[in-house]
């Protein structure tokens, strides 16, 4: 057996540090803002600690988005990732809600309800792009059903003079 020595770690640190993991998760620019309060020193080795594995390490976190993926399926993805995190702030704030250090629990609901409206907003965006997408899908596939070739092309050209895009 090793001796090992083991520091005294202050009480509710585990429940900050998972807090500046959620802030960094949700805006990777956490860390690097000018207001944030930490030495240079301490704001990078949390930058290591929660950062995304670097180059050479086999990446701990799932990707978002995969290779191939539709623009539809590419919305899905991000909806489930955007609950994930909502998820994630509600095991924090169950893990806040036991804690006994007043200071955390008002330093997390003061980020709470900001947090969640955040996630809510982009959840919001991304249902609607998803629903765009597949207004586009059931409009060219109208268009290829119901249009000859010549009919397309003059809708095309329409749109175009309307200064509508076209992928």
């Amino acid at each position: 057996m090793s001796d090992r020595n083991y520091p005294q770690l202050p009480e509710g640190l585990g429940l900050k540090l998972r807090a500046i993991e959620t802030n960094c998760e949700f805006d990777p620019g956490y860390l690097l803002d000018d207001a944030c309060p930490y030495p240079d020193d301490v704001k990078a080795y949390l930058r290591r600690l929660v950062a995304p594995a670097q180059a050479g390490r086999p990446d701990t976190v799932d990707a978002v988005f995969e290779e191939g993926m539709s623009g539809d399926e590419e919305t899905d993805s991000l909806i489930k990732e955007i609950q994930n995190a909502i998820n994630s702030m509600k095991l924090l704030q169950r893990d806040i809600d036991s804690s006994d250090d007043v200071g955390d629990r008002l330093a997390f609901l003061k980020n709470y309800g900001s947090l969640i409206d955040r996630f809510l907003a982009l959840k919001e965006r991304t249902q609607g792009i998803k629903q765009m997408y597949e207004f586009q899908r059931i409009v060219i596939q109208a268009m290829e059903q119901l249009l000859d070739k010549d009919g397309r092309l003059d809708f095309k050209n329409r749109l175009r003079e309307a200064n509508v895009g076209l992928t």
